[in-house]
């Protein structure tokens, strides 16, 4: 068990846990050990690890060289090594990497050589030869000492290249090692683990009474197992184990152990192994997150956690599918499938699924398993099964409606499993003639996971005053209410010439997801942009908040073509290149891509730094700061799963801008430290500092994944008017006041929001936030006085009032399906005498 708050040094945890801990990876491992929820096996919870053997997966090794800090040593340095080196880096509250020598030591390198390939800026254009010479190079290289953010990944290396010239030229070869190529070549079940000596085979009288049944052609089916009135697992466990007895002396007949039972329960664990073998714990009260939790205090009393982990063994009854003794036979075969029952019921039967098991009891004594002995676990050896009710999670649900689509599940039993009302023709409508592609049933399965979710599946806890402000704010979700909007089948655009996936029986992220997703987009995009007042009058600038790869910017300047001018900001200067690319292969004119703080860009009246659809300028694709490209007033806002707060600030832009705006939240917990940029109401005026080398650095130590998530607030100053940014007319402002709330309010929540396993609570809660942005744009809306300046003299007897809505798209697509729409309409100021 690897958990910060018990590492030795929290500041390497992150590191160990990325770099470490895949396949492949030797490792040491110190701890202190423990038993484990699985009866008599052991576990260690760990508090260092140490790099013994790299993997040899090209992917896997690459991690494990970004986590490498080449500042740090575990054996105190080398003498090769520069003495300025600073010793105390380690000391730094920042995190930070596996040690240097470690690793080489792992990798058969001289500790010098690695810090130099990790710490070289290399250029693209460097030849390969060159690079294979100085690694195979016999002689000492000279370690090169880094800059101050050395221990940070290195954004000059191909660390993919690296790994797989390293492995071709350098780590030595094992004959424990495959061929990296070969790696995952030989199916999944060789990831799982292999029999435990009590799993090989079933008993010996168990196997008897199955050749007596089949003698006597006696085999139950699974309709006569349903029609059995099954026991409570508590029961079985207290009749037929000795921990469940008050005398541990008595003992169950044999006669009666030898009987087969029928019991129904909720699978509260799974682990499955090879040879189609699977061990369920059943449980009558299921919970998803186990009665039984490891908090830091009780992780640190090892008795304390043994003598509890023990009590919750009492309250599990343990289920074995094995094939020797497993005779459902309800899935069909055919000469080219050989799916059976048990592994189509190893695969479905998972936590939070309740089951209909049929077998026989196995006491202690039928086992010389001393640890079995000891912990006084009661097995059932299953031999016939049925699905009652499926488990919430999506991947289960889809793999049930792939094999509805093959016949291969029966559809009485898919019915009740998924609890549907119409019972065997609502699968055959709904589940089976109406779902055609790998998609639909994708789609279908996210469907189905809210209807199968409730309290117990939720993973997390909710207080009594999460309720209660979920609550309190219930009046804006009337106040805005949610429209499912379905896509517009004629509204859909062609594959990209490179992301195309034809008649494929396993959509890709990009059509099950993506594509449908900017579909439903452009379709809600292209109304607001249409409805604008100067539409057809001139062009419509529109302002993509964190698109940097440009998906949805190149949909929208393709779909509106030259009546809209977009406009894309990002913070990550890597995946802005990446959207310049796709432009240019695009041949799109009218999209612009600008490298920006988006919380601090002010757009009514600060110039950006634009590029369009071109890699023109510093050789990385991205232009310097100019006053040639000027943008000056947004009419539409736009932004697709924009995380956490940034949602706010790309609001925020559109109440500065009195823009439209289709705003589609994502995580509600992200980027915190933003501020919201809104009108200022006479406060005093507030000057950005934006300083350009902290503001490269801060760019490249953030990833794709990670947009908008540096500057903010801490860039704000009084005492400075650097590029002339003095705004009297605006002021940043916290989450919490933009939304009219209590702090404690808004982590409430965002905390609900970001649930699991419970989507009415997590839906309730997005529901809120957004109506409450929503209510937020609407206070705001209309008093930026830049704005209400610049248009007071075009607009002359009209006047602009903002149509604020909350639109969904299917839950299928994403379960961060809610959409803010601000749509703008004109009307017109009559006089009265």
């Amino acid at each position: 068990m690897l958990r910060r708050q018990l590492y030795t040094n929290p500041k390497e945890f992150d590191a160990y846990r990325r770099g470490t801990i895949v396949p492949g990876c030797k490792i040491c491992v110190t701890g202190v050990a423990s038993i484990s929820r699985n009866p008599g096996e052991a576990l260690v919870v760990v508090q260092s690890i140490e790099v013994v053997g790299v993997p040899r997966n090209p992917q896997h090794l690459r991690g494990l060289l970004q986590c490498v800090d080449v500042e740090r040593f575990r054996n105190g340095g080398d003498d090769d090594i520069d003495d300025d080196i600073d010793d105390d880096k380690e000391e730094e509250e920042e995190k930070v990497g596996i040690f240097v020598d470690e690793v080489a030591q792992a990798m058969s390198m001289d500790t010098p050589q690695l810090c130099n390939l990790l710490s070289a800026q290399l250029d693209d254009d460097d030849d390969d030869n060159d690079k294979n010479d100085s690694m195979n190079s016999q002689t000492t290289i000279s370690y090169k000492q880094t800059n101050s953010s050395s221990k940070k990944r290195n954004k000059g290396i191909d660390y993919g290249k690296l790994a797989k010239t390293l492995l071709e030229t350098t780590i030595p070869k094992d004959i424990n090692y495959p061929p990296y190529y070969q790696l995952g070549s030989t199916g999944k079940d060789t990831a799982l683990p292999p029999l435990t000596k009590e799993l090989v085979s079933p008993p010996a009288w168990v196997q008897e009474q199955l050749l007596l049944e089949k003698d006597m052609d006696t085999t139950t089916t699974a309709a006569t197992t349903a029609s059995t009135t099954p026991l409570s697992i508590q029961k079985v466990i207290n009749e037929y184990s000795s921990s469940g007895k008050d005398d541990p002396s008595e003992s169950t007949s044999t006669e009666q152990q030898q009987q087969k039972v029928v019991v129904a329960g909720w699978v509260q664990n799974r682990r499955r192994f090879r040879e189609n073998v699977a061990v369920l714990e059943i449980v009558d009260d299921f919970n998803a997150v186990s009665s039984l939790q490891d908090d830091d205090d009780e992780m640190k009393d090892i008795e304390k956690r043994s003598l509890n982990l023990r009590i919750d063994w009492t309250k599990r009854l343990k289920c074995i599918l094995h094939p020797r003794c497993f005779t459902n036979t309800t899935i069909t075969t055919t000469a080219t499938d050989n799916t059976s029952s048990l592994e189509v019921y190893r695969n479905v039967f998972s936590p939070g699924s309740r089951v209909l098991l049929e077998g026989y009891i196995t006491s202690n004594n039928d086992n010389n398993n001393d640890d079995q002995k000891a912990t006084g676990t009661t097995n059932l050896w299953v031999t016939n099964a049925k699905l009652l009710r499926a488990t919430w999670r999506p991947s289960i649900i889809k793999y049930i409606l792939d094999l509805l689509s093959q016949s291969k599940f029966d559809m009485e039993e898919a019915a009740e499993a998924f609890e549907l009302q119409n019972g065997y023709q609502q699968v055959q409508d709904e589940l089976i003639t109406q779902l055609k592609t790998s998609a639909e049933r994708q789609w279908k399965a996210v469907e189905l996971t809210r209807t199968l979710q409730n309290a117990n599946s939720r993973v997390g806890k909710v207080t009594k005053e999460m309720e209660e402000t979920l609550d309190c704010f219930g009046m804006w979700r009337d106040l805005y209410p949610m429209e499912l909007v379905l896509p517009n089948e004629n509204g859909k655009r062609s594959d990209d010439d490179d992301d195309a996936e034809n008649d494929r029986s396993s959509p890709s992220r990009w059509q099950r997801a993506k594509k449908p997703q900017l579909e439903w987009m452009i379709q809600q995009i292209s109304t607001v942009v249409k409805s604008h007042p100067d539409y057809g009058k001139r062009t419509i600038q529109i302002l993509d908040v964190g698109g940097g790869k440009g998906h949805l910017a190149n949909v929208i300047a393709e779909s509106l073509g030259d009546s809209v001018s977009v406009h894309v900001v990002d913070i990550s200067s890597r995946t802005i290149k990446n959207g310049m690319m796709r432009s240019k292969r695009k041949s799109l004119n009218n999209v612009q891509y600008s490298v920006n703080d988006a919380s601090i860009v002010d757009f009514t009246t600060t110039t950006t730094t634009t590029t369009s659809g071109s890699t023109e300028g510093d050789g990385n694709g991205i232009m310097d700061v100019s006053d040639d490209a000027v943008v000056k007033g947004i009419d539409v806002v736009v932004a697709l799963h924009a995380c956490g707060t940034l949602s706010d600030v790309a609001l925020g832009h559109a109440v500065m801008n009195d823009a439209a705006f289709v705003i589609c939240p994502c995580c509600f917990r992200s980027n915190t430290h933003l501020r919201v940029m809104i009108p200022n109401n006479g406060e005093e005026s507030v000057v950005v500092d934006v300083d350009e080398k902290e503001q490269e650095e801060g760019m490249n130590e953030k990833d794709e994944n990670a947009i908008n998530s540096s500057g903010g607030a801490d860039h704000l100053t009084k005492n400075d008017n650097k590029h002339g940014n003095l705004r009297h007319h605006l002021k940043f402002a916290t989450v919490a006041e933009w939304l009219n709330m209590e702090e404690v309010q808004l982590d409430c929540l965002r905390l609900l929001a970001e649930i699991q396993g419970d989507f009415e609570m997590a839906g309730k809660a997005m529901h809120t936030l957004c109506a409450l942005r929503a209510g937020a744009v609407a206070r705001h809306h209309g008093k930026s006085q830049e704005m209400l300046s610049r248009k007071s003299d075009d607009r002359g007897d009209e006047s602009i009032d903002l149509d604020i809505s909350i639109k969904t798209f299917p839950i299928g697509f994403s379960t961060r399906n809610l959409c803010i729409i601000g749509r703008l309409k004109t009307t017109t100021n009559m006089e009265v005498d």
